[in-house]
């Protein structure tokens, strides 16, 4: 049988890394950890559940560390984890298994939930890889996987890691996007035309509520980024949300029809279209937009992170929205109902079946 490593980097996790390993346990056949600092009890969550630590002082380089913990495996293949992700599949063993037996010669992309309070998002990352094939990490942030000295070759592995470190309490409680400014304004310092970069560090200004200044990023990222980037759909998606954020719906509107075309399949994109011409009037693009989104399957995140109400209830409650304006109270209703039964504890559309019955 293969024998499969888990290999993390880790600091100040104590609190989530006994969730994360006690996730594996029958699954992996070894724990890797790399401490990169420590100063709470860490350490011990890991030693406790047989994990082999070792420490690594940090020097603002995530690839080295990942090579670190990559140079501790002792089996033929690799699944890497962060504290904050784990594993809710019965079935997780198998499909690993099956994935080695399948495709030797690739590394596995997984797919990752990020739980956040408003939903799912989906999005696909290469997490298992094959000794063989001299596995190694390139990039001191955001970092990616090759095998020897090529981008890892990658093929579709039926698994998803559940993360929860993008929730709004664990980023307060752990400062990572003061930490991850200070990382990524100094590289973008040192690499300006790197659109990668300038893309990263958006989404962080973002993720920090700070739509201003991640405008300028993903503008900048805009200017650099090649047609082909696997992440353009996303990047041009958070554009126009920063753009409406700051109340510039038309301006975004206009911009976003000029590309939208090419990404006419990804609910996200529909959705965002939806938005922009419902904030500027345009009653029946809107329409057309939230009709199509209901009628899309979700993607597996080739295009970047891909949220479930882009294609549940964001348009159901939307058309209920709507219907509502123009007085047509049972229909407004039937939608508010559809988005529920996508999430049944919707706020806006219980509010707004509680408004309909008072009326």
């Amino acid at each position: 049988m293969t024998r499969i490593s888990l290999c993390m980097i880790v600091r100040d996790e104590e609190a989530i890394l006994g969730r994360c390993l006690d996730s594996v346990v029958g699954i992996v056949d070894e724990i890797c950890v790399v401490d990169t600092g420590s100063t709470d009890g860490t350490v011990e969550v890991a030693r406790d559940r047989g994990a082999r630590v070792e420490h690594f002082e940090w020097c603002d380089d995530f690839a080295a560390a990942r090579n670190a913990s990559i140079a501790m495996a002792e089996g033929e293949w690799i699944l890497v984890l962060d504290a904050d992700e784990f594993l809710e599949d019965d079935d997780a063993r198998r499909k690993l298994d099956a994935f080695v037996a399948a495709h030797p010669d690739a590394a596995g992309q997984v797919t990752i939930v990020d739980r956040q309070e408003e939903g799912e998002l989906r999005s696909r990352v290469t997490r298992f890889l094959p000794c063989a094939h001299a596995p190694s990490y390139q990039g001191c942030f955001h970092e990616q996987p090759h095998l020897g000295e090529h981008l890892a070759p990658t093929m579709p592995l039926d698994l998803e890691i559940v993360h929860t470190g993008y929730r709004a309490d664990e980023i307060a409680a752990k400062g990572k996007v003061a930490r991850n400014l200070r990382f990524l304004e100094q590289l973008v310092e040192e690499d300006p035309t790197d659109a990668y970069l300038h893309y990263q560090l958006g989404r962080t200004y973002w993720v920090g509520e700070d739509p201003e200044a991640a405008l300028e990023s993903f503008t900048r990222a805009l200017d650099h980024t090649e047609p082909d980037a696997p992440y353009l759909a996303l990047l041009l998606e958070l554009t126009g949300h920063a753009m409406r954020k700051l109340g510039r719906s038309l301006e975004a509107l206009s911009l976003y029809q000029q590309v939208a075309g090419a990404f006419q399949d990804r609910a996200d994109s529909c959705y965002l279209e939806a938005l922009l011409a419902l904030d500027v009037g345009h009653l029946e693009l809107a329409e057309a937009r939230f009709q199509r989104c209901l009628t899309l399957p979700g993607v597996d995140g080739h295009g970047g992170s891909s949220a479930e109400s882009a294609r549940t209830w964001g348009p159901a409650y939307h058309l209920g929205v709507m219907r509502e304006c123009l007085g047509m109270a049972e229909e407004a209703r039937e939608y508010y109902e559809l988005a529920l039964s996508f999430r049944p504890e919707h706020p806006e559309s219980k509010l707004a079946l509680e408004r309909l019955t008072v009326d």
